[in-house]
């Protein structure tokens, strides 16, 4: 993961469990977050653990993706992608179905790589 990714990563982390931590939020749950760990997954994901006043762990799975077109402030009139990172709480239920979706992605790698080649190519 690059240093300013991370670093990104961080903060929007340590801030969720500021806002998560207001007892005047809607569904506030009585408990203040703290951040305990990120474990980075790839370049773009990473899983992050909070600390709950209780002393139960909640897991936030974290994404960086694209949000939409900016202006470039170094190209006028130009547009760039702005990035930012995304928490989800996930449910045993959205686990479940991100596995078989990693199964499938799986399968169709597989078959586009074939087309990466032209008919002859030697491997």
């Amino acid at each position: 993961m690059k240093k300013y990714i991370a670093r990104e990563l961080k903060l929007v982390s340590e801030n969720l469990a500021k806002t998560y931590s207001k007892n005047n939020r809607d569904f506030y749950s009585g408990q203040t977050f703290t951040l305990k760990e990120i474990r980075p997954l790839s370049e773009h994901c990473a899983a992050v653990i909070y600390e709950l006043s209780g002393g139960k762990l909640v897991l936030a799975l974290a994404f960086y993706k694209r949000t939409k077109k900016i202006e470039d402030p170094q190209n006028p009139g130009k547009k760039k992608d702005l990035w930012e990172w995304k928490l989800q709480f996930l449910s045993d239920s959205h686990i479940l179905g991100i596995e078989g979706f990693a199964k499938i992605k799986e399968e169709i790698e597989l078959y586009n790589f074939k087309f990466n080649f032209k008919k002859g190519d030697p491997f």
